[in-house]
């Protein structure tokens, strides 16, 4: 059955062909949530409320787009909206970087460690607008195009907010005089 039929015949109300799509579309919308919530407890959590939230929506799917980018839509503007709610900590985006060799010192570690808190600090104070292309981008590993489609923005602005939002953590990363030579 295509997932069209499978809405079709949950509209009739087939329980199981539902049953069917979340079967399709679990590991699919778990693996998103998580990529940006990098929270497995909030993953869980969410991914329920968003099949309940495509279950209730399914008579608005429109079958000329696809199922999976629509339900895509509803999973990251669901996560979206629960991030801003609830303000989640912010992923340590330099954290694959800057991984300490086995020969680091107490003190380049404790620097290191800093150095992330700063960085982290100052991407939790940028808007969502910014943040959220910029850790989409670097946390989970996401390209430009893939950011467009699940925030519905045009491509070119998520290269200039990814662009502005590291200009910004720059400048105040400079601003704030404590930039190490």
């Amino acid at each position: 059955m295509t997932d069209y039929d499978l809405v079709r015949e949950c509209l009739k109300g087939n329980t199981q062909a539902f049953s069917e799509i979340v079967t399709r579309y679990k590991n699919l919308v778990f693996s998103k949530v998580y990529a940006l919530t990098n929270s497995y407890e909030d993953t869980l959590d969410l991914s329920q409320e968003i099949f309940v939230k495509i279950y209730r929506s399914l008579a608005r799917y429109d079958s000329r787009y696809s199922f999976a980018a629509w339900a895509m839509r509803i999973a990251v503007n669901h996560t979206i909206d629960y991030m801003r709610r609830n303000k989640l900590e912010t992923l340590p985006l330099d954290e694959a970087e800057h991984r300490l060799s086995e020969g680091a010192s107490p003190e380049q570690e404790y620097i290191a460690k800093e150095d992330r808190q700063k960085l982290n600090g100052a991407i939790a104070t940028l808007s969502d607008k910014y943040r959220l292309p910029l850790e989409m981008y670097y946390s989970s590993g996401m390209k430009y195009k893939e950011i467009a489609e699940e925030l519905g923005i045009p491509l070119s602005k998520v290269k200039n907010r990814i662009y502005r939002a590291r200009k910004m953590l720059k400048m105040n990363y400079e601003d704030s005089g404590e930039a190490r030579e």
